[in-house]
């Protein structure tokens, strides 16, 4: 089973968001996630609720378990 890491996951996450070319703000607009949870995301501080996964996982096509524990 693989263990969760919080680092990978905010990688991950700025990754993913940059890719797109992506602020913060923008991302939080274009999903729904506050501004302050994506933030803190990528501080590596929270990976928030399944509802906000969810909607990043759905928004960049990626599975939630690639973008909590892969490289994306």
């Amino acid at each position: 089973m693989k263990s969760f890491n919080q680092n990978k996951f905010a990688k991950n996450l700025k990754k993913l968001r940059q890719e797109k070319g992506l602020s913060q703000k923008a991302l939080s607009k274009q999903t729904g996630a506050s501004l302050h949870w994506i933030r803190v995301c990528e501080n590596g501080k929270a990976y928030g609720g399944i509802d906000e996964l969810i909607n990043i996982s759905a928004f960049f096509g990626v599975p939630i378990d690639l973008l909590l524990f892969g490289e994306v």
